[in-house]
């Protein structure tokens, strides 16, 4: 993933780009991921990625999410399987590496929103711990 600081008259964004082939792009701009497609020296279409929903967050409970789009490649953990802060619970794609995410809570897991082979966006909620 590379990383920029774009000016934009005397405003500075951070801004992420993945790249995922045949001329698709995931930007991330300041926390709005944004995926563009490029067909063409002329032509080029942007679309918002739109914020995937969990089938349910527990309000009580700590949600740990992913840290970049990526795909799901391993879940190490399942609903009522004991976790400790720092614990990897699982392993992302992105960007031809692996990625792991840890749990940032002790706790039990209460509930795992993906699967693997599911792609996430960043941000996205993939496991409730309470």
């Amino acid at each position: 993933m590379a990383k920029y600081k774009v000016r934009v008259g005397s405003k500075e964004y951070s801004v992420e780009v993945e790249e995922r082939g045949r001329g698709t792009y995931i930007v991330n701009v300041e926390g709005k991921v944004l995926e563009v497609k490029v067909a063409g020296t002329e032509e080029v279409s942007v679309t918002e990625v739109k914020e995937v929903k969990p089938k349910a967050v527990s309000v009580k409970g700590k949600v740990v999410t992913a840290p970049t789009p990526g795909k799901v490649v391993e879940l190490r953990v399942k609903p009522g399987d004991a976790v400790k802060e720092n614990d990897v619970v699982a392993v992302l794609e992105s960007m031809k590496m692996n990625i792991e995410i840890y749990a940032g809570y002790n706790g039990k897991v209460k509930e795992v929103l993906v699967k693997p082979g599911d792609f996430v966006d960043l941000g996205q909620p993939i496991i409730v711990i309470e």
